[in-house]
């Protein structure tokens, strides 16, 4: 099952957040984005809509984030392997 296809099996805006981290991964051309202003803004998303995305999306095991305090999170977008996701042949592969 792809990436978005299971990101569409969770609850809230874990879909949508996961678009957006996969077009900021595709426009950064690395699976690791910082989950910052331009995916909120680009996507309509609150900051408390992207806290829950990012956790409902590290339980299913779609990506790691790493969070500090004062800052945004960094993400790194996973395959189901547990291995960073590979964006090349788009959308073949997500």
């Amino acid at each position: 099952m792809g990436f978005l296809s299971r990101a569409a099996a969770l609850p809230g805006k874990s879909l949508a957040l996961a678009a957006a981290l996969i077009a900021a991964a595709i426009s950064a051309r690395s699976p690791t984005v910082s989950c910052g202003c331009w995916v909120r803004s680009q996507f309509a998303l609150s900051p408390d809509a992207v806290c829950d995305g990012l956790t409902r999306l590290e339980a299913a095991g779609l990506v790691r984030a790493s969070r500090r305090r004062g800052r945004h999170p960094i993400v790194t977008l996973i395959d189901s392997s547990g291995d960073e996701l590979v964006l090349e042949g788009w959308p073949a592969t997500v």
